[in-house]
């Protein structure tokens, strides 16, 4: 008997039987690299300017001004002033935008790597090197504080070719969205995806305020990549305990191709074997995408395609939402760094509490009623699972974000901003609703490879977010600044009007010997 969607893809005599708490594992495992990775933020960027402003100095001033900036200052004496000169400043932000394009840029390459080799060597061990890279980058930081200056910019190029691997905690969440899939039956699939982007949260909630109060208090940056750096060291040793090994790689069918067991050959050849590594681990997932033509029908599927369209158009009015409601209330209604502090600590609690306990309970007590009232009989005796309810969780979180955003330029007050945030958190069920709707649309074999893919999509759409954003932002503020807020909600919109169109019909069904409906849609080879 063929398995269906709804069970879990690893269901052997050898493996124990699929439930939340197999999935919940891999929890603690996220919030502790997102808290590790976000700690010390705040320190890295201050040690940064810091960087670039003695370089710049020496540059321009000689050996003269050589004693003005002591490698642990942070207090805002000369050296202070100093790095506040719009010179500084504007190499500073080309340093630090740069530095985002890198990590995006990584982290789209990671996506499918990380996807390719959890199904070859388990992902176990894809976390493991997660958390090794983790702790390495976390150490060469540590390093780069304890050499001479003329050091330490080599140690921080090495410390950055490590993190843009291991730094973006949504490839750590990735893998633990694959495990999630594999041992968890579809009717709670969506709340223990919504608890693994809870746990990431989480994770930083209490990291931005604990690492800028720690380098703050003993005004020196080292205790905080120690206090990194042991949780780096307690997370390689949480996965090496806690992480089960799972079935070994050889009982997934990953549909790729076999590795070479040649690996001598002409330049040629060489180059042939890159090109397919790059193939299989970047480009084949995104194929996924691409609408498929239906054997049984003839006709083509574009129930991927539209997933793929609504998770672009969302991360392309969302990616850089914070960030733009920040600069607009900065320069329009003063607000200081402590405002803004605030305002971030309510829109991350809101989200997290969201995806940990409001998304799980709508799952566990509106689903049953929906399926019964709305899906057909068919659907709930097991032939064809159903994500019609989470295509309507993701458009309800769509519609709560787009009608805050249009809202949020006419908040007056601190207050009114934190509370528009707190309701725009609600809406944060929307990225398990979706990721659920993705999984449920190709076989269950594929379905690491499907998250891979919506994970690089969402990436390419983070970054044009800034970049349009910005610029419309830049444009606009002197004279009509909330244009930018009515363009993200036409963008929101647009992901929630996409979600409309998925059908049931489209899903994924395996096709069985006894009976085939044109309606259902076996996942094909590419077309």
């Amino acid at each position: 008997m063929i398995p269906s969607e709804r069970d879990a893809l690893i269901s052997s005599p050898n493996v124990s039987v699929p439930s939340s708490q197999a999935a919940a594992v891999v929890l603690p495992v996220v919030f502790l690299t997102q808290f590790a990775i976000q700690l010390p933020v705040t320190t890295t960027l201050d040690i940064v300017l810091k960087l670039v402003c003695q370089l710049y100095w020496d540059t321009n001033k000689g050996d003269g001004d050589d004693g003005y900036l002591r490698p642990y200052e942070f207090g805002d004496g000369e050296g202070g002033d100093r790095c506040r000169t719009p010179r500084v400043a504007q190499i500073f932000s080309t340093v630090v935008t740069l530095q985002f394009l890198a990590s995006a840029c990584g982290a789209f390459a990671m996506f499918g790597l990380v996807s390719h080799l959890s199904t070859r060597c388990g992902k176990r061990r894809v976390l493991l090197c997660l958390s090794t890279l983790l702790l390495i980058s976390n150490a060469l930081f540590l390093g780069s504080l304890l050499v001479p200056l003329q050091q330490r910019l080599l140690f921080i190029l090495l410390w950055f070719a490590v993190y843009i691997m291991a730094g973006n905690v949504d490839v750590t969440v990735l893998v633990a969205d694959m495990h999630i899939v594999d041992v968890t039956p579809s009717d709670q699939r969506t709340s223990m995806l919504a608890l693994s982007i809870g746990a990431a949260l989480a994770g930083g909630i209490p990291a931005f305020a604990l690492g800028g109060f720690i380098t703050q208090s003993l005004n020196d940056p080292r205790p905080v990549y120690l206090l990194s750096t042991a949780l780096a060291c307690i997370l390689v040793a949480y996965n090496l305990i806690a992480i089960p090994k799972g079935p070994p790689p050889s009982n997934i069918n990953t549909n790729t191709p076999p590795p070479d067991t040649e690996r001598t050959g002409s330049v040629g050849e060489v180059a042939t074997r890159a090109i397919r590594s790059v193939y299989v681990s970047i480009l084949q997932p995104l194929g996924l995408f691409l609408p498929r033509i239906n054997p049984i029908s003839g006709k083509r599927n574009w129930r991927l395609a539209l997933c793929g369209g609504s998770l672009f158009m969302g991360q392309l009015g969302s990616g850089y939402a914070l960030q733009v409601t920040i600069i607009y209330f900065t320069t329009t209604a003063g607000f200081k760094p402590d405002d803004n502090g605030y305002v971030l600590a309510s829109a991350a609690a809101s989200s997290a509490v969201s995806l940990t306990l409001l998304t799980p309970l709508l799952v566990k007590f509106l689903q049953p009623m929906y399926n019964r009232h709305f899906v057909s009989a068919k659907v709930t005796e097991g032939q064809t699972p159903s994500t019609s309810f989470d295509v309507c969780l993701a458009i309800f979180g769509w519609v709560v974000d787009l009608l805050v955003v249009a809202a949020m330029p006419y908040g007056e007050t601190k207050e009114q901003v934190m509370l528009l945030l707190v309701v725009f958190g609600i809406g944060s069920c929307r990225t398990p609703a979706g990721r659920s709707i993705v999984v449920a649309s190709v076989e269950p074999s594929r379905s690491g490879e499907a998250l891979a893919a919506a994970q690089m999509i969402c990436s390419v759409g983070n970054v044009l977010s800034t970049f349009i954003l910005g610029s419309i932002l830049s444009a606009t503020m002197t004279t009509r600044p909330h244009v930018v807020f009515w363009t993200i909600a036409g963008m929101e919109a647009s992901a929630a009007v996409l979600l409309l169109c998925v059908r049931d019909a489209d899903c994924y069904s395996p096709i069985t010997t006894s009976s085939r409906d044109p309606a259902e849609c076996r996942e094909p080879d590419f077309v």
